[in-house]
């Protein structure tokens, strides 16, 4: 909301138009057209804006005009919409793909990428954001770095932290000092599949790799959400292991360790299958599954 205190949620005017909006984007994704892609909702589209000028630690020059003539209502939106990047030459190309699927009307081209790390922004002929992405990254991260320094490695915090105003070194690039391709299975029978509960909850965004890493493991990987387990639909009497996954939610949290095991702990009928090794056969041990920072040496 902007400039109001109001009780209307943004919504959803069109289901047909978001399946088109979907269609459209895996029409990018198979020709290789996408180069980032943002989701527009909580914090609006500014948010989003700057969410991605932060994770690829460049600069943006917008201009927002055809959004209408409230700029600022129009940069604190939230309702249901995307930011793309593409590359520019390939504009009529995508142009194309609007029209076809539909949302030539609804898409907008709204700027570019800066070599200057710079954040600006402007509509009607008038300035509305000007500044240095480090700056605005830094505002961003600081209650994040306060909080993981208090809950985590201090050391680590730090050096996440002063990260924001390096230029270099701003991709992961991890070190695999073994055949991810290996079949480590090999030697097993393969008919015999151990299933392993991948147990899902709000806010985890890690559960598909995790399933993957099982599945090269030799085991049986199922989805477990925790409303399957606290309606009834599902049972931890036939899994020989369960996976809490992690995730984001409650990564601002400093509760975070607790705030993951409310909703299982919160009904007892269900939780105590997690307590009590009897319930499953030959049980492996219970493995939780949170976030991983490392300090540089």
């Amino acid at each position: 909301m902007y400039n109001q205190v109001g009780d209307v949620a943004a919504d959803l005017d069109s289901a047909d138009d978001l399946l088109k909006l979907f269609d459209f984007v895996q029409a990018l994704m198979a020709d290789d057209l996408m180069l980032a892609y943002h989701d527009r909702s909580d914090g609006g589209f500014l948010i989003t804006l700057l969410e991605m000028a932060f994770a690829g630690h460049c600069g943006l020059t917008l201009d927002t005009t055809a959004l209408g003539d409230e700029p600022v209502s129009a940069l604190c939106a939230e309702e249901v919409g995307a930011v793309i990047q593409v590359s520019a030459d390939d504009e009529a190309v995508i142009a194309g793909l609007l029209e076809a699927h539909g949302l030539a009307e609804m898409a907008h081209w709204i700027g570019t990428i800066n070599n200057d790390d710079a954040i600006q922004i402007s509509a009607h002929g008038q300035t509305l954001l000007s500044g240095n992405r480090k700056t605005y990254q830094a505002w961003w991260s600081e209650t994040s770095y306060r909080m993981q320094a208090l809950r985590d490695n201090e050391a680590c915090a730090q050096q996440e932290f002063d990260a924001i105003q390096q230029d270099a070194n701003t991709e992961i690039r991890p070190v695999v000092t073994f055949d991810p391709n290996e079949d480590i299975t090999a030697g097993f029978n393969p008919a015999q599949r151990p299933k392993v509960a991948i147990l899902r909850e709000q806010g985890v965004n890690g559960q598909q790799e995790m399933a993957a890493a099982f599945d090269r493991a030799g085991f049986d990987a199922i989805d477990v959400h925790m409303s399957d387990v606290l309606s009834g639909e599902v049972a931890f009497d036939d899994f020989r292991g369960l996976v809490a996954c992690g995730g984001f939610s409650y990564g601002d949290v400093l509760g975070l360790a607790a705030a993951g095991p409310i909703p299982s702990c919160s009904t007892t009928r269900r939780v105590r299958p997690l307590n009590n090794s009897s319930s499953v056969k030959t049980p492996l041990p219970w493995g939780s599954v949170t976030a991983v920072r490392c300090c540089r040496t």
